[in-house]
């Protein structure tokens, strides 16, 4: 069934792809996103069990700017629940609580000085500010610049900032913390890639919302707002593949003929890693050279554990938290993991109803051990979330949150890969892609798709109204 002409088509129903529909059609454009499952959300999507409702994937919200939420409509805020400490460190042995990252400047400062980094703590939470301040900069750019440029661009914006930017963690950022508090900065493997990987796990100043409820609530605003703005949303159509000719898309067909649409562009929106099954025959018009860094990079990315539990008990959450505890990230022996609690947020909860705790992290491969460091003493279900289910599912082959790592190969004017850097895929006229796999990177910020809309209708001679946009 031919559906009619769009200017432009959005294959992936995350939350990138919505974000760039609605970007896309606040400019006027007749837009047209297309899912293979039959629910928008993507890795950002929720499970139900016991009568509760829990994030699968994506756990938390932390790295959506306020700013870009306020230009697309969309108050993402309003179901998301953002407890004081943000997180907090506890030790796995002892359950002591290690560190607390306070909402308030003055307080997270006291905090490293309690840990006894002195003066050092003000220059701490000093850069932290300045990166916040400065981070559009970098984020929102269409053209990212390379770990030079961009480490220029933040030296004028803030000196110490673009020297941290540069250097390797474990040579700069690292050095202002002892190193066994480096896990409140970066994350395992990231200690000898540049400052700027890690910063950029932390554009937020290192705040995280829980869901209380799941993503549904606030996948559900994005949906209406992308309707009311005249996207037409097809969900469950199978598995999309681009219509090209003479290397140029001109649209895009569903695998088994259930719809097919003709359009000038084609955003793409789902893991990079996976381009090759969206291609289909078309794959051997890509550089060779590019495929392959692509899934290489999604075979030795390092592919968190993502479980979630489900009992009919209260959980107990490690520090002595009981309601509204924080996000908690528990340092154990052969052990490191963050736990969520969305079910003890809800006051609202059906009485009789199950909890859920929801758990990322790595070297924990019994559920012995989950339920060890969580406090649930009950177990009903558990979810767990491999690579099978992330290929098979999320079109994600790489299981990676991210899809592709933050390394120095993978950041900037290298992600995905070199030359398609600026969100096209360069070999294919019309091609584009803006996901987690793209820059700035992943979590849940919407970031790709605002900027990955924003190129699109440069190329399509539309100036961009957006006030976050900027080509370079």
């Amino acid at each position: 069934m031919v559906l009619g002409k769009y200017d432009v088509v959005v294959v992936g129903g995350g939350h990138n792809g919505l974000v760039a529909s609605i970007v896309l059609a606040l400019h006027g454009a007749r837009v047209a996103l297309v899912e293979s499952r039959g629910e928008l959300g993507g890795l950002a999507s929720d499970g139900v069990s016991l009568g509760v409702r829990y994030p699968r994937v994506a756990y938390s919200l932390g790295l959506f700017p306020r700013n870009l939420a306020k230009y697309i409509g969309v108050d993402l805020y309003l179901s998301a629940k953002l407890t004081n400490p943000s997180w907090v460190v506890v030790d796995g042995d002892s359950g002591e609580t290690v560190f607390r990252w306070w909402v308030s400047e003055d307080a997270l400062e006291e905090e490293f000085k309690e840990y006894g980094l002195g003066g050092e703590a003000r220059d701490l939470v000093s850069l932290l500010r300045s990166w916040s301040e400065c981070s559009d900069l970098i984020l929102y750019s269409t053209e990212p610049p390379d770990l030079q440029g961009a480490s220029a661009m933040l030296e004028n914006c803030s000196p110490f900032l673009g020297e941290i930017a540069s250097q390797r963690f474990d040579n700069g950022l690292g050095m202002m913390v002892p190193r066994d508090l480096w896990g409140i900065l970066t994350y395992p493997g990231l200690e000898r890639e540049p400052g700027l990987a890690t910063l950029l796990n932390l554009w937020n100043k290192g705040l995280w919302y829980q869901l209380p409820k799941g993503w549904s609530p606030l996948m559900k605003r994005l949906e209406h707002r992308a309707r009311e703005l005249g996207v037409d949303i097809y969900l469950g159509v199978g598995t999309a593949r681009p219509d090209i000719k003479e290397g140029r898309v001109v649209g895009v067909t569903a695998v088994g003929g259930k719809l097919a649409i003709e359009s000038k562009a084609v955003l793409y929106s789902a893991s990079l890693a996976a381009i090759s099954n969206f291609l289909g025959d078309y794959i051997d018009l890509l550089d060779g050279l590019r495929l392959k860094e692509l899934e290489s990079a999604a075979r030795s990315a390092v592919k968190p554990q993502r479980v979630t539990v489900v009992g009919r008990c209260e959980p107990k959450p490690p520090g002595g938290f009981n309601r509204n505890p924080p996000m908690i990230e528990v340092w154990g022996r052969g052990f490191w993991g963050e736990f969520a609690y969305p079910t003890l947020h809800d006051e609202s909860r059906i009485p009789g109803s199950g909890h859920a705790v929801a758990f990322t992290g790595m070297a924990a491969s019994r559920i012995s051990d989950i339920l060890a460091y969580s406090g649930l003493e009950c177990l009903d279900k558990v979810e767990s979330i491999d690579s099978v289910v992330q290929w098979i599912e999320f079109n994600n082959p790489s299981a990676h949150p991210n899809h592709l790592p933050y390394t120095g190969e993978r950041i900037l004017n290298k992600r995905p890969v070199e030359g398609w850097s600026d969100y096209r895929v360069e070999e294919i006229e019309g091609l584009y892609h803006g996901s987690a796999s793209s820059h700035p990177g992943g979590q849940v910020s919407g970031v790709p798709g605002h900027n990955a809309a924003i190129k699109v209708l440069k190329d399509l001679g539309v100036r961009p109204s957006s006030p976050l946009a900027r080509t370079s």
